[in-house]
């Protein structure tokens, strides 16, 4: 069962992808988060950029709603969201760290725009606001990069998406991915 700080992050996390605030993720959702994704690199719709991210994002959605669209509807609640996330934190292999490329090192790459194996506090803000995230990118990056370096390695962005998915610690560092929660 999910404590209340896990369900208070998840539901940051889920109004991530909730693009149009209407309590749900449904696929226009994840396009319009595409097309933010390939805006903020400077990238035309239609573009190799954008037809790689399309391409990846509709295959992430189609699993994500089979796994956790319960009810059938074509779209995912709040509540779908807690069920599929529990039962993932209950999983041998969480999804996050399932496959040869796991979900966390796709974000990273996502994220690392000038690809130097880094997470730049410019580059943290793009991503940030691609997701439509309102809080203050500085304050959240400042959270993330814990040896006060300027970027976030790989390995740093690894244990944060740990601590997001599985503390419960208020004050682990990989609480902020998403903002305040």
């Amino acid at each position: 069962m999910l404590s209340e700080l896990k369900k208070r992050k998840l539901t940051a996390f889920f109004k991530t992808f909730d693009a149009d605030n209407n309590g749900f993720i449904e696929k226009s959702d994840i396009e319009t988060i595409v097309k933010n994704l390939t805006a903020v690199r400077n990238e035309a719709i239609g573009s190799s950029t954008y037809n790689f991210l399309h391409q990846k994002y509709m295959a992430d959605w189609e699993g994500l709603l089979q796994a956790t669209d319960t009810n059938g509807d074509g779209k995912i609640s709040l509540d779908e969201w807690f069920v599929f996330h529990d039962l993932q934190l209950q999983a041998e292999i969480p999804y996050w760290r399932a496959g040869e490329k796991t979900s966390v090192q796709f974000l990273f790459e996502l994220i690392d725009l000038n690809k130097n194996g880094e997470i730049g506090a410019d580059e943290y803000a793009l991503f940030l606001k691609a997701y439509h995230v309102k809080d203050d990118s500085n304050t959240i990056f400042k959270r993330l990069d814990l040896n006060n370096d300027g970027s976030i390695s790989l390995q740093e962005f690894i244990n944060a998406c740990e601590q997001f998915y599985t503390s419960d610690d208020e004050n682990a560092v990989g609480n902020w991915l998403f903002g305040a929660f």
